[in-house]
């Protein structure tokens, strides 16, 4: 069996900072390109290539709102507090896999878990951290 040549990278950051017998030569400079040819189609009244444009990038956003919500157990997990306000008739609330497909239709992105410590009641072990663009 041979064994497949890979890079040591282990080796080399063991080895320390390169030195200069270490570094590549920069490669040789080659001729640009040529650049390319725009056929015209029959008919056309010359000018120039149309250039597809770019799509513009999304506006960065304003801030976040952020959601807490704590779980707890009736008949399957089940929101039962949302940044520290419990919910009224929680435990008729949807399910945990039901209620985040619904946060997620309205925007939310979920970025942290935690569990094991209560946050607002006695019961509320699981949370889910949320975000999403202001508006």
């Amino acid at each position: 069996m041979t064994r497949k040549e890979t890079p040591d990278v282990l080796g080399e950051l063991l080895a320390g900072p390169p030195t200069d017998a270490d570094i590549p030569a920069p490669p040789a400079q080659s001729t640009p390109p040529p650049k390319a040819r725009t056929s015209r189609a029959a008919g056309s009244s010359g000018g120039k290539a149309k250039q597809a444009k770019q799509p513009e990038p999304a506006p960065a956003p304003k801030g976040w709102d952020y959601l807490i919500v704590s779980f707890s157990n009736y008949r399957g997990w089940r929101p039962r507090y949302i940044n520290g306000q419990e919910i009224r008739n929680w435990n008729q609330a949807p399910v945990i896999h039901d209620y985040l497909a619904q946060l997620g239709q309205d925007g939310w992105e979920m970025v942290g878990a935690g569990g094991g410590k209560t946050l607002y009641g006695a019961s509320d072990f699981y949370q889910l951290f949320l975000k999403r663009a202001k508006k």
